[in-house]
């Protein structure tokens, strides 16, 4: 069995929290990370079909230690990673197990978030639109289930989100 945690105890590790939180998020700040190719490409698609995602990548949310790309903006605990081919490629040695679709996806889903991730392959296709939303759209009826291209069914009409 556990141990009993005491209250000062759950405030020291709650502060704790907040500063690594506060710490990351400066560092991202004043680095020069911005928006992928890949990402930008999400950006656009939110903005023409008025989906109801901002961009995070910036380190303006954090999900068990995790910076998403993307969250729902009304409140949702529904984040969009998009994953570059290369960096979260299984085939790459020595990747880490959170940076893998299973690894992050379990982390999002012990926090209680459901999340989406798009390859940037699938963005970059023709396809591109097609697979956000439908993807998105199954995600939001049938309970934000994880899904690949090959799992939304071809009859599936696509609608906004």
């Amino acid at each position: 069995m556990g141990h009993a945690v005491s209250l000062q105890t759950k405030e020291k590790m709650s502060r704790i929290a907040k500063e690594k939180n506060f710490l990351l998020n400066n560092i991202l700040k004043h680095s020069s990370i911005r928006p992928t190719k890949p990402e930008k490409i999400m950006i656009d698609l939110i903005v023409k079909h008025n989906l109801p995602f901002k961009y995070t990548g910036d380190g303006t949310c954090w999900v068990g230690g995790l910076n998403p790309d993307f969250v729902e903006a009304t409140g949702e605990k529904v984040a969009i990673e998009v994953f570059g081919n290369y960096w979260h490629s299984s085939k790459r040695i020595g990747i880490r197990y959170y940076s893998t679709a299973y690894g992050r996806t379990e982390i999002f889903r012990k926090k209680g978030w459901a999340l989406l991730i798009f390859w940037e392959s699938e963005l970059k296709s023709r396809q591109a639109e097609f697979i956000v939303l439908s993807r998105l759209h199954y995600s939001a009826t049938h309970g934000n289930k994880q899904l690949t291209l090959n799992e939304v069914p071809y009859n599936y009409t696509v609608r906004s989100y």
